[in-house]
């Protein structure tokens, strides 16, 4: 009789265990949050001023915002950017804008599917070097 009572509290212990605790995961969260977006952002922030700067080679004076919608799939790819508004009159840097972010990967999610995003990109020239631009 003792030894069938022990099995019973091992096999108790098992479903308590870390495998139980490990199902839950901070690194894959339902959605990506607000930091994990300014994260990835930021990390694309050089190939987006370089856009920018071609631009600004083509008109010195080219300044203006993007806004651009789009999906973050459940693995981090960008789905479908596309910019939904403008005060940056320039196509090229539009372009180039889509393309970077169209091969940028975000923190993975485990939403049901794409998360919708809608972002701003505020481009200025660099007042201290001519030819540079910034993001805000």
């Amino acid at each position: 009789g003792g030894g069938g009572g022990g099995g019973a509290m091992s096999a108790r212990t098992k479903s308590r265990g870390p495998v139980a605790r490990r199902r839950p995961t901070r690194r894959s969260s339902r959605r990506v949050g607000r930091s994990g977006l300014q994260s990835a952002i930021q990390t694309l922030r050089p190939a987006l001023v370089r856009c920018y700067e071609e631009g600004l080679s083509r008109t010195p004076d080219l300044q203006g915002g993007l806004v651009v919608r789009f999906s973050i799939a459940p693995d981090g790819r960008v789905l479908n950017p596309t910019v939904t508004s403008r005060t940056l009159r320039d196509p090229g840097v539009e372009q180039c804008v889509v393309r970077v972010l169209s091969g940028a990967r975000f923190p993975e999610h485990r939403g049901s599917g794409p998360q919708e995003v809608t972002h701003p990109f505020v481009f200025r020239p660099d007042p201290a070097r001519p030819g540079h631009g910034t993001l805000h």
